[in-house]
């Protein structure tokens, strides 16, 4: 009200005057945060719109890449590859430049997500559908093709409401992983195909490769501290032969 009352108050004209004056400048002030905060909430708003986009883009990518990824293995693509765990990382760095080029061409190409996805959100959505993926498949579907727990609950499974002793688990497990899956000869083809073991004569011996990741993963395993070291513990052959079932 009082830039509306300069002209209307005589009484003390200098007294006043000086009075308005302050109030004068604090109107203005107030009419420049008004017009600050109004100005704050817009970009608020439009960093909230563009923050939503940003994580739906994220979800939407890495989505689509999980999805890509899992089609990968049910098409006859890197068949080749003996081992398991080299084909899976080959697929999974090819579907990261796959959503990687997508990324740029969509930031390129629309007008609403050129302003929004930067370079360092294409590097870090691929970072993450990598790090996610080769997590995920290493902890389930990799351990699922070879792991001794998952025969063994497997074959519970299959038992329910039957208790089985030790000796049957033990005998299964063996039949099962060692004779029936033929695991020794696919492990030794994998390393072979790795490059750390050859086959000389009638037998198999380690590379100097294999050496040394031998040397590597026990100085690794002994870091940490692990317990049941197959590879510091030694491994002696029986002098009266195994005792494997069959």
């Amino acid at each position: 009200m009082y830039p509306f009352c300069r002209g209307q108050i005589r009484i003390g004209r200098n007294s006043i005057t000086a009075e308005f004056a302050i109030f004068h400048d604090e109107w203005n002030e107030w009419k420049g945060n008004c017009f600050y905060w109004q100005k704050y909430v817009v970009i608020m708003k439009m960093n909230l719109k563009n923050f939503m986009i940003l994580l739906f883009v994220y979800f939407s990518f890495l989505l689509i890449g999980t999805v890509c990824y899992i089609l990968s293995f049910w098409i006859n693509i890197f068949s080749s590859f003996d081992v398991l765990f080299f084909r899976g990382l080959v697929l999974l760095i090819i579907v990261c430049l796959i959503i990687a080029l997508l990324l740029l061409i969509a930031k390129k190409k629309s007008n609403i997500l050129k302003d929004i996805i930067t370079y360092r959100d294409v590097l870090l959505i691929c970072t993450l559908l990598f790090f996610l993926n080769n997590w995920l498949y290493g902890m389930i579907p990799f351990n699922v093709s070879r792991s001794n727990s998952i025969i063994l609950v497997s074959f519970l499974y299959e038992h329910k409401g039957s208790p089985k002793t030790e000796e049957e688990i033990t005998r299964f497990v063996i039949n099962k992983y060692f004779y029936d899956y033929k695991a020794v000869s696919k492990r030794l083809q994998e390393q072979i195909s790795s490059g750390n073991i050859q086959k000389v004569d009638n037998g198999y011996m380690l590379t100097k490769r294999g050496e040394i990741i031998v040397e590597t993963f026990g100085s690794i395993a002994d870091l940490y501290n692990v317990k049941n070291n197959f590879i510091t513990d030694g491994h002696r052959l029986p002098h009266n032969g195994s005792s494997f079932y069959k």
